[in-house]
């Protein structure tokens, strides 16, 4: 699961949740959720199973596990973690509109990452994921050989041939 830290703030509440770009969501743990609702690990943990059992939401796609490895004693362990769409579900059983601010909340972030000058973000079609600096002020896209390589599904010495031959034909107006 690729995804940024994001502080989340609510009136006296800050919450370090994860944005999920490419998916457009966000995912908590259990123990994050009892922070944003402020409810007991039980009441939470029954909401999350309600929601399953009565097939309001599919564990597939609104629950991931991640391993986290401890380096130094070389142990790890398994985290859960549950995306926007039980989130919101959690608040309406909760009677809380948090799982909408955090929608909220979302959706600006996203938006704002649109309109950042020189901003990178995250270009995936299923079978590649690149990281793209783009300049919408130039309506301008920057990528680099072994990027359009990865692309285009070629070598960076295609590429470097193609690109020399476009520069040796005069045929690119702006600078490389």
């Amino acid at each position: 699961m690729d995804y940024q830290i994001v502080p989340f703030k609510d009136n006296d509440l800050t919450l370090d949740v994860r944005v999920d770009i490419i998916n457009k969501t966000i995912w908590l743990s259990i123990p994050e959720m009892i922070k944003l609702f402020r409810k007991s690990r039980p009441t939470i943990s029954k909401s999350v199973k309600a929601i399953y059992e009565q097939n309001i939401l599919k564990i597939e796609g609104t629950c991931k596990k991640i391993e986290h490895i401890l380096s130094k004693r070389e142990r790890s362990y398994e985290e859960t973690f549950y995306n926007l769409d039980l989130i919101k579900e959690i608040g309406i059983l909760m009677k809380s509109n948090k799982g909408l601010l955090l929608e909220q909340f979302l959706l600006d972030y996203l938006s704002n990452l649109q309109i950042k000058k020189d901003d990178i973000i995250i270009y995936n079609n299923g079978d590649i994921s690149l990281d793209v600096k783009i300049s919408p002020k130039e309506e301008t896209v920057f990528l680099s050989q072994n990027q359009i390589a990865e692309l285009f599904d070629t070598s960076q010495q295609n590429v470097s041939l193609h690109i020399q031959n476009i520069l040796n034909d005069n045929e690119v107006l702006g600078t490389i």
